[in-house]
C-alpha cells in the first residue's frame, strides 16, 4: 500500500518545475533545464550552435504561415482565392481543399493564356492574380478522367449544372481525356461536343423529364432525339435540341462497339428532304435492338390512315365523310387512288372486312386493311442514293418511318444484321428494302408497300428483297425479349402487310440466292406477287392474299415454295390473277436442281392395293380420288401423267381405262378384244391454258397376235376448264365391252410437272 504514495504529487517550489524522479517513483522538485540536460544528450550540442541570419528569422517568424514558407511541402488553401494569392516564388505545388475540387496544383511557367480563357470554371487552369496568364498558370494535376466537380458542378439532381457539365466537356475535347459523371447533373440546354468525348461512371445527365445515363447498363434506357431542322451542334438529349438524323447515329459511336442497355433515335414529325444516312458499325447487347422511330401513329381520331378497299362500287371522292357499316368509324377522305383511300380519322376505328360508303359519292367498299401513315418522311425524290444504309453487324429496329422516292434502295442492310420493320411505308422506291448477307435476318411487320407507274415503268422493281442467305420473316415482328418472331394475333387472319403497285415489273416480295423464311402478306396489282429464284425458299402463310396480280406467284425449278391451303389468289373472282396464280418456270443457274412443285416431275397420288372390274359394261370408277387438283392451279401450263398397272382376263369385249378430271374425260385407251395378261397403260394431259391441253393414252398388253397401241388420244380444247377456282379430282375409270371379261388394277401413280 505505500507504493500508491508515489503518485501523489508534491508541493512545487519557486524556480523549479515539477518532474520525475530519476528512480521513476514519483515526481520531484527540479532546477529548470536539470531533467532536460539529464534526459537529452542533444543538448550539449545544441548549446553550441550560434544560428545565423536565417535562422534568427525563422525564430523571430509570429505566424505559422510564415514558418510554413521555409517548409518544402505544398501549400494546403481551402479555396481558389488563396491559392491565387499564393507566392509562386516560394510555393510551386499546392492542395486545394476546396469541396468538390479538391486536387493537387502545380505552378507551371508558360503560356496559359489560351486555356486559362477557355477555362472559365477554372476547373484545370487556374491564373496566379499577381502573374500574367502568358508567363505560367496553376494546372491540375491528374492522369486519367475529368470530373465535372472540377468545373463547380453539385451533382444533387436539382442545382444547375449546366455551366460545368458544358465545361468540363469542353476540356475533354481539348485534351482527349474522358469525362466521369458520378452523380446526378441537371442540364437545361444542349452540351456542345457532348458525343464527342467517352463518357464514364454511374452518373446521368438529367434534361426535364428525360434521362440519359452516361455508361448505361443492360436495364437502363437512352433516348437521343433528331429532327428535319437539328443541328449536329446539339445534343439530342431532348427533343428541344434535337440532332440531324445522320449526326443522332454518329452520337452512337462513343457508346460503343456495343451499346449496353435499350437505345432509341427519336425523330420528330416532318419531311427530310434527300436524307441519306448510314448507321454507324455498333452492336447492341443481348438481344436487343436500337430502335429508330417516327412518332408513334395508330389509327385513331386525327391520324391520317391508308385504307386499302376491294369490293368497289361507284368512285369514292376526296374531301367527303365515309363511314364504316359495322365499326360506324368515320373519317375525311384526302386522297383517292384505284383501290386505296388516303383520310383523316375523325372518330372509331375501322373493322376488318367491314362495308365502307362514302357520303357524298354513295361510293361502296369492303375494308381489306387500314394502316396509319407515318409522319416522318424520308424524301429522296432528288437523290441518286439509298435512305437508310446499314453495313456490318447492326440489329436495328425502324418503326412509324415513310420512305419515297429513292431511285436505289429506301432500306439497305448488308451482312450479319438484323432489320426489323414495323408500320414502314415505302413509296415509289425502286426498292423498298433489300438485305443481303448469310446470317442476316429480316422482319417486315406491317406498312404499305407500293410502287406506282409514273415512277421508273418497266424497270425491275421489289417492294421487300430478301437476298443471298437472308432468313426472311415477312408479316412478323421481332421480339427482342425471346429473339423469335412473333406476330400479332388480332392480324392472323387479314394481312396487315400491303404490297402494291401498278408500275410495269413490279414485284412484292422476292426471296433469290438461298434466302429462306416465312411470309404472311397481301400482295396486289402487281406484276409478280412473290417471286423465289436461285435456290430460294418462300413459305406463303395461310391467309395470305395475292390479288390481281399477272402472277401470284412465280418460282423456279430448284426453289422451294411452299404455299398453304389457305392462301387468297381470288380464284374464280374479279381478284383473281390476271396470268397465273401459281407459275413455275425452268432454266436459270438452279435449273439443274430439283424439289417439289419445281418442273421436275413428282408424284401426288396412288393406290396400291388391288381392284377388280367385272360384271357390268357401265363405266365404273377404279379406287378413290387419287388427287385434287387446286383451282388456281394450270392456269396457263401444267400436266398430269397417269400410269395404271394390272391384268386383263377375257376375249369377249374391249376394255377402256380413263382419266377424269373433275368428271372430265381427258385422255384413255382402249384395249382390243383380244387383250389379255399383264399391262401398263399411261394416260396424260398437257395444258396448254386456261380452257385447251392435249391428252394421249397408250398401253401395253399381250393380245394374240398383235399388241395393242394407243387409241382414243384427244387434242385441242375440251371441255375441261383450268385454273378458275374450282377444285377438281383427278380419278381413273374402266368400261369393259362384255361382262365376261375382267379389269384388275393391281396400283396405279399419279404424277405431276408444273
Amino acid at each position: 500500500m505505500a507504493d500508491i504514495n508515489q503518485w501523489q504529487l508534491p508541493r512545487n517550489e519557486a524556480s523549479k518545475l515539477l518532474g520525475w524522479s530519476n528512480d521513476g517513483r514519483g515526481m520531484v522538485n527540479k532546477g529548470i533545464g536539470e531533467d532536460i540536460q539529464a534526459h537529452s544528450d542533444n543538448l550539449d550540442t545544441l548549446s553550441g550552435i550560434t544560428p545565423g541570419a536565417a535562422g534568427q528569422a525563422i525564430l523571430a517568424d509570429a505566424l505559422q504561415a510564415d514558418v510554413r514558407d521555409y517548409l518544402d511541402v505544398p501549400a494546403y488553401v481551402a479555396a481558389r482565392a488563396a491559392l491565387k494569392a499564393l507566392d509562386t516564388t516560394k510555393d510551386e505545388v499546392a492542395f486545394l481543399s476546396e469541396s468538390g475540387r479538391e486536387g493537387i496544383f502545380k505552378w507551371t511557367a508558360g503560356n496559359f493564356s489560351t486555356q486559362i480563357a477557355a477555362d472559365t470554371q477554372e476547373g484545370i487552369y487556374i491564373k496566379a492574380n499577381a502573374i500574367a496568364s502568358t508567363a505560367g498558370a496553376w494546372v491540375r494535376q491528374f492522369d486519367g478522367d475529368i470530373f465535372p466537380e472540377w468545373f463547380g458542378a453539385a451533382g444533387d439532381g436539382t442545382t444547375s449544372d449546366q455551366t460545368a457539365a458544358a465545361a468540363a466537356v469542353a476540356s475533354a475535347v481539348s485534351s482527349g481525356d474522358n469525362v466521369y459523371w458520378t452523380n446526378t447533373y441537371v442540364s437545361t440546354a444542349s452540351i456542345a461536343n457532348f458525343h464527342s468525348v467517352r463518357h464514364f461512371g454511374p452518373g446521368l445527365i438529367k434534361r426535364g423529364s428525360d434521362l440519359f445515363p452516361v455508361q448505361p447498363k443492360n436495364t437502363d434506357s437512352n433516348t437521343i432525339y433528331f429532327s428535319a431542322s437539328g443541328s449536329s451542334a446539339n445534343d439530342g438529349l431532348s427533343s428541344s435540341e434535337p440532332r440531324t438524323f445522320q449526326a443522332a447515329l454518329d452520337a452512337l459511336e462513343n457508346y460503343g462497339p456495343v451499346l449496353n442497355g435499350s437505345w432509341t433515335l427519336k425523330g420528330a414529325a416532318g419531311t427530310y428532304t434527300n436524307a441519306a444516312v448510314t448507321l454507324p458499325d455498333v452492336a447492341t447487347s443481348g438481344l436487343k435492338v436500337l430502335k429508330v422511330q417516327g412518332p408513334a401513329v395508330s389509327v385513331t381520331a386525327g391520324a391520317s390512315v391508308c385504307i386499302i378497299i376491294n369490293n368497289i362500287t361507284g368512285t369514292f371522292q376526296a374531301a367527303e365523310t365515309i363511314t364504316g357499316a359495322t365499326s360506324g368509324f368515320t373519317a375525311t377522305v384526302t386522297a383517292v387512288t384505284a383501290r386505296k383511300l388516303v383520310a383523316t380519322m375523325v372518330s372509331g376505328t375501322p373493322t376488318i372486312g367491314e362495308t365502307i360508303s362514302g357520303g357524298t359519292s354513295g361510293a361502296f367498299a369492303r375494308v381489306d386493311a387500314a394502316q396509319a401513315v407515318p409522319t416522318l418522311i424520308l424524301d429522296g425524290t432528288s437523290s441518286t442514293g439509298a435512305g437508310i444504309k446499314a453495313y456490318g453487324r447492326q440489329w436495328v429496329e425502324f418503326r412509324d418511318i415513310k420512305v419515297k422516292g429513292y431511285t436505289s434502295r429506301g432500306i439497305n442492310a448488308f451482312g450479319d444484321c438484323l432489320i426489323s420493320l414495323k408500320n414502314v411505308h415505302d413509296e415509289d422506291n425502286l426498292y423498298g428494302v433489300f438485305v443481303e448477307g448469310f446470317g442476316a435476318r429480316l422482319y417486315v411487320s406491317g406498312g404499305v408497300w407500293e410502287k406506282s407507274a409514273s415512277y421508273a415503268p418497266g424497270v425491275t422493281n421489289v417492294r421487300i428483297q430478301s437476298f443471298f442467305g437472308v432468313k426472311h420473316h415477312i408479316g412478323y415482328s421481332y421480339d427482342e425479349t425471346t429473339g423469335n418472331a412473333t406476330q400479332d394475333p388480332s392480324i392472323a387472319t387479314a394481312p396487315q402487310l400491303i404490297c402494291a403497285g401498278s408500275a410495269a415489273g413490279t414485284r412484292g416480295l422476292s426471296a433469290a440466292e438461298n434466302a429462306t423464311g416465312h411470309a404472311f402478306l397481301r400482295a396486289t396489282d402487281m406484276f409478280k406477287g412473290v417471286e423465289v429464284q436461285s435456290s430460294a425458299r418462300v413459305h406463303l402463310d395461310d391467309n395470305s392474299v395475292l390479288h390481281r396480280n399477272s402472277y401470284g406467284i412465280e418460282w423456279r425449278h430448284g426453289c422451294d415454295c411452299s404455299v398453304d391451303s389457305d392462301v387468297d389468289f381470288g380464284a374464280g373472282t374479279a381478284n383473281e390473277n390476271t396470268s397465273e396464280n401459281v407459275r413455275i418456270l425452268s432454266g436459270g443457274v438452279d435449273s439443274n436442281a430439283t424439289h417439289a412443285f419445281a418442273l421436275g416431275t413428282y408424284m401426288v397420288g396412288s393406290i396400291l392395293s388391288t381392284t377388280s372390274h367385272t360384271g357390268t359394261v357401265a363405266e365404273t370408277q377404279i379406287g378413290g380420288t387419287l388427287y385434287t387438283l387446286s383451282g388456281d392451279h394450270f392456269k396457263t401450263t401444267g400436266s398430269l401423267r397417269m400410269r395404271v398397272y394390272g391384268t386383263m382376263t377375257g376375249t369377249a369385249g374391249t376394255k377402256i381405262l380413263r382419266m377424269r378430271v373433275g368428271g372430265n374425260a381427258i385422255a384413255s385407251v382402249t384395249f382390243v378384244a383380244g387383250a389379255t395378261s399383264s399391262f401398263v397403260v399411261e394416260l396424260s394431259v398437257m395444258v396448254t391454258g386456261n380452257d385447251a391441253q392435249f391428252g394421249a393414252g397408250w398401253g401395253i398388253a399381250g393380245v394374240a397376235g398383235a399388241s395393242a397401241g394407243i387409241s382414243d388420244a384427244t387434242t385441242g380444247a375440251l371441255a375441261q376448264t383450268w385454273g378458275d377456282g374450282t377444285d377438281r379430282a383427278v380419278t381413273l375409270h374402266a368400261t369393259l365391252g362384255n361382262i365376261a371379261d375382267t379389269i384388275e388394277v393391281n396400283a396405279i401413280e399419279l404424277w405431276r410437272v408444273g
